[in-house]
């Protein structure tokens, strides 16, 4: 008995096709795999500004404890943020300024005019310290910059 090559198989009638299952996984993968890319560079994009913010928010508190122990000394705060920052991150440190307001018993908050107060009321201090940083996303093209500040009351 010789078999012939020639001959092509029969089709397969439509009803059997539906009930093929090569190739389903591939398919499934070729339709979901972009999807599936995008939502993990969304999550590593959301993960980096997070990150980049904490380091911001963490060197802008270094400059405050600084601030704390010489409230005068605006470069040396900028040089306390400067230095708490990683190597990695090129950031903006904004010059600190200084503002003073005067506190009422009664809690109230007004500005302090030519840097006195009336009566009742206390002269205070306060340094507002901030760095920002330039971000470029892969796909948040919203956010572009990142800052951090802090404000402090020295005595």
């Amino acid at each position: 008995m010789t078999i012939d090559s020639s001959r092509k198989p029969a089709p397969r009638p439509p009803a059997r096709l539906w009930q093929d299952r090569r190739g389903v996984s591939a398919l499934e993968l070729a339709l979901l795999g972009p999807l599936l890319v995008l939502l993990m560079l969304g999550t590593l994009d959301v993960g980096t500004v997070m990150q980049q913010s904490l380091l911001l928010r963490q060197a802008v508190r270094a400059g405050a404890l600084y601030a704390v122990q010489w409230p005068t000394d605006t470069t040396g705060m900028a040089n306390a943020i400067s230095a708490a920052l990683p190597s990695g991150v090129n950031a903006t440190v904004a010059t600190p300024t200084t503002s003073y307001v005067c506190w009422s018993s009664s809690g109230g908050i007004v500005p302090a005019t030519n840097g006195t107060c009336g009566t009742g009321q206390t002269l205070q201090t306060l340094v507002t310290l901030s760095a920002s940083k330039t971000y470029s996303p892969w796909l948040l093209s919203s956010l572009n910059s990142i800052s951090a500040s802090n404000v402090i009351r020295t005595q």
